[in-house]
């Protein structure tokens, strides 16, 4: 038997077998249900790669730069609205970012759009951004109100930042969405000195364990909601206490909650007729209202001197 995929020569007449011709007719069959098939599962490689399609939906209607953040306001497609284009092509709607509602929630452009205009976007993955460097040692990154241009710097976002320009202010960078710290850090460090009360105070870096780290000491600050101190002057905190705070958004180190002294032992001390504790100070995000007076000693009974 010849071969049936033999190449004719100019001239020769044109004779087609019946195994050529039916391997040309599978092949036209396969190549059509391929392209059917990518119909129906349509951008799987961006899907796969955290790079969708997002619609320029900034509101006033404006023009969108490449490298621009957007938030994500949810699908331009809805389930209700057509399922088999939801479940086919995943495409985004991008909007002027605010804190509170896009807050690890946002696309960087990969090309420019026009107001309504659909193109490509990162939503996981590393990808340059400008970011607004509030701190050089800041190492993440998130949306700012109001604000299309840069992403901003801090002790947390969903934006961990691989590398920077020096300095602080506008600056590009390469970050890697989905990379980031959504919580900031609970840091520990020790007083330099026993204090009372103040809006400031010293501390040596530590573990949460009390042992050092040795970083340099870091002026803390009481956190900014808290309106009042539970400390008074005669509450003393000493050197050993070992204090929680945080790195925040505006690069200063703030206190986490208040102490409140526990007591952990007692002991009665019958030769001075005393009754002795040790305590201890517990801090706590929030410390509750203090309580009404309750009876310690029952049955008549009365506090030693």
């Amino acid at each position: 038997m010849g071969d049936p995929f033999r190449k004719v020569s100019p001239g020769d007449p044109l004779v087609i077998p019946a195994a050529a011709y039916n391997t040309f007719v599978d092949t036209a069959r396969d190549y059509l249900d391929r392209r059917n098939d990518q119909g129906q599962e349509a951008h799987p490689a961006a899907r796969d790669s955290g790079i969708v399609l997002v619609r320029n939906d900034i509101d006033p209607p404006q023009a969108a730069d490449r490298f621009w953040v957007l938030g994500i306001d949810g699908p331009v497609i809805s389930p209700m609205d057509n399922l088999d284009e939801f479940s086919n092509r995943v495409v985004l709607s991008g909007a002027v970012p605010w804190i509170s509602t896009y807050r690890g929630r946002f696309v960087v452009l990969l090309e420019p759009l026009a107001a309504g205009a659909i193109g490509l976007g990162v939503v996981a993955g590393v990808c340059p951004v400008k970011v607004y460097v509030n701190d050089e040692n800041h190492q993440f990154a998130d949306v700012q109100n109001d604000t299309c241009g840069y992403l901003w710097s801090g002790a947390s976002g969903a934006a961990q930042i691989l590398w920077k320009e020096s300095g602080t202010g506008q600056k590009w960078a390469i970050v890697r969405l989905g990379g980031g710290r959504l919580a900031p850090e609970v840091l520990f460090g020790r007083p330099t000195s026993a204090f009372s009360s103040g809006a400031t105070i010293t501390l040596d870096p530590c573990d949460i364990h009390g042992t050092d780290s040795g970083e340099a000491n870091r002026t803390v600050y009481v956190k900014p909601d808290q309106s009042s101190y539970s400390m008074t002057n005669s509450t003393t905190i000493p050197t050993s206490a070992i204090i929680p705070h945080v790195l925040a958004d505006d690069g200063c180190y703030y206190m986490l909650g208040e102490p409140v002294e526990v007591v952990t032992a007692m002991q009665v001390d019958d030769a001075n007729r005393k009754i002795q504790k040790k305590t201890r100070n517990v801090w706590l995000p929030t410390a509750g209202g203090e309580s009404g007076w309750v009876d310690w000693y029952a049955n008549g009974q009365e506090c030693p001197d």
